[in-house]
């Protein structure tokens, strides 16, 4: 053999035996055997670390040879034979990741630690997003919501974790939460009750260094239609909803829309309100506060119930009902009566529910020849009727809760709204619409 072999040293390369792949350190050192020659060496390596192994061994060999040749001092490893496994270990995972077999892998480790050192999340607890909404419901404050605003939210979240609840916070996407949103099967109002959930999940998230930024908000925000001015129902597609109300789950809804019709009364006060919250000889219901305000009463304010509503309430058995005066599934039931009322309705506000035989008249709920339901109509017709009756901006405000502002701005003047219209309107009694005496729940 030539000197030219002798000097080329170590060289670590891929063999094959058969079905058996592996790597070979072959060449030789400059300490001489006992021929006095240059020492070979020639090792085969197999398995997964094959090749860490192979390369390893080189440059142990050569380290020692050095210093044998120039007496230089070579400091031994202080890395354990388990240490040495891990970094091994890690340096297979780089390169069957990445599939390179070529970068050294001193390379390859320094790489991985610095993109560690320059990631934004690096520091961060890891949190999968199930983690991060249970967290976030449980956050301080969070009991002062009210309870249908804090049910919407945990519905909309656990909805959403139902795809990506196994998920680090850190890996969504903007394009897989704008994905999700927009495949709700919900009008765009709906839907953009979903982003608010998801972007305040994870706008708490990241106050808290869960993630690094909020990928929600940088995705485009479901636009609603504007709620404009308030509009009232037209007067003759009132008895429907009444009609329908009084057959779908027993009647349990037609209070409901009693109260919000023909006293103005809020869904989220009906949600609180009880039986026993009424003053009967009075004709009264007192309004229970918001959950948590500190008002250090226990009762807003009390709303007179027109004649129409006690006839209504009387048509209930109402003096003998007791506990919520809106079911537990009052939303759903809603959506019902309105669907069947001929009101657009989308599919996913109607899911698992009883349809009370009414299946073939909803099966379009979501058709655009429909109307759409007015923001809050119920609430709008009796607080717009109440004016038209009483003529006195001071009494509808206190008899509402709102600002004299806001009936003088919103209420005085509503298209639609008659003389004739306000007659029918407080003549929609029981016995107007054909209803023989009820069994409201």
């Amino acid at each position: 053999m030539n000197n030219a072999s002798y000097l080329k040293g170590l060289k670590v390369s891929k063999y094959r035996e058969g079905s058996i792949v592996g790597w070979l350190v072959d060449g030789y050192l400059r300490e001489k055997n006992s021929s006095g020659k240059p020492k070979r060496i020639r090792k085969r390596f197999k398995g997964p670390n094959a090749r860490i192994l192979a390369t390893n061994f080189k440059d142990e060999k050569e380290a020692l040879d050095l210093q044998r040749i120039n007496g230089v001092e070579v400091r031994q490893t202080k890395i354990t034979d388990e240490e040495e496994h891990v970094i091994n270990d890690l340096i297979n995972q780089l390169r069957e990741d990445g599939g390179d077999e070529d970068t050294p892998g001193h390379v390859l480790l320094g790489r991985a630690v610095r993109h560690f050192l320059d990631s934004p999340t690096r520091g961060m607890e890891v949190v999968t997003v199930a983690e991060g909404k249970d967290r976030y419901l449980a956050r301080k404050g969070a009991d002062k919501l009210s309870d249908k605003h804090a049910r919407g939210v945990k519905s909309k979240l656990d909805n959403f974790c139902s795809l990506f609840g196994d998920r680090l916070l850190s890996s969504i996407t903007a394009d897989e939460v704008d994905e999700w949103v927009e495949d709700r099967q919900a009008s765009d109002r709906t839907k953009e009750t979903y982003y608010n959930a998801i972007h305040a999940l994870f706008e708490w998230c990241r106050k808290k260094c869960f993630i690094s930024n909020n990928v929600v908000g940088v995705m485009d925000k479901p636009v609603a239609p504007s709620y404009g001015e308030p509009q009232s129902l037209p007067v003759d597609q009132i008895p429907d909803l009444f009609r329908y109300a009084a057959v779908i789950d027993g009647g349990s809804m037609v209070p409901y829309l009693v109260l919000a019709l023909f006293a103005g009364v809020r869904p989220e006060e009906l949600t609180r309100a009880e039986w026993e919250d009424f003053d009967w000889d009075e004709n009264t219901l007192r309004v229970r506060q918001r959950k948590g305000q500190k008002l250090g009463v226990e009762y807003l304010r009390a709303v007179e119930i027109p004649e129409v509503g006690i006839k209504w309430l009387e048509y209930c058995n109402a003096r003998e009902l007791k506990g919520k005066i809106r079911p537990g599934n009052g939303t759903k039931l809603f959506n019902l009566i309105r669907a069947c009322a001929g009101w657009r309705i989308g599919k996913g506000s109607l899911r698992s529910m009883d349809y009370f035989g009414f299946d073939e008249l909803i099966a379009d709920s979501d058709s655009k020849r429909r109307p759409e339901w007015p923001h809050n109509a119920l609430r709008h017709t009796g607080i717009t009727y109440r004016y038209k009756q009483v003529r006195s901006i001071g009494e509808v405000a206190e008899w509402s809760g709102n600002s004299e502002r806001m009936i003088q701005k919103h209420y005085k003047s509503v298209k639609g709204v008659t003389k004739q219209t306000t007659e029918d309107y407080f003549n929609l009694t029981p016995e107007s619409l054909g209803l023989t005496q009820g069994t409201c729940k």
